[in-house]
């Protein structure tokens, strides 16, 4: 569905989906931006089981992703700081889907 709608925007040449453990991702060539919208809990019902994940995800974009910037879509601000990242100073949340979400981004990760 994700390639299906990266198509429709006009967009797939230039996005890569895959499935993997956080443990296996590892940098591609090209670009230096990590997008990631990762669950932050409300269909979960105990958004603080979703820590372990956070802190793998920050771990491993710290140890293997320097110069490269991320950014987080979440609900979760408490999450978003679980990775450790050092993140810009954030903009006002939006709403989306009933929900008001904030985009966590960083500059270029040391």
């Amino acid at each position: 569905m994700s390639m299906a709608n990266a198509t429709r925007a006009g967009v797939e040449p230039y996005v890569t989906f895959e499935t993997a453990p956080i443990s296996a991702l590892s940098p591609p060539e090209g670009q230096k931006l990590v997008i990631c919208n990762p669950p932050y809990g409300t269909r979960l019902g105990d958004p603080r089981s979703l820590v372990p994940l956070y802190r793998a995800f920050g771990q491993v974009l710290r140890e293997r992703f320097s110069g490269w910037r991320a950014a987080f879509v979440t609900a979760a601000p408490d999450l978003a700081r679980e990775t450790g990242l050092p993140f810009l100073p954030m903009r006002a949340p939006v709403p989306h889907g009933g929900l008001r979400v904030s985009l966590f981004q960083t500059g270029p990760l040391p």
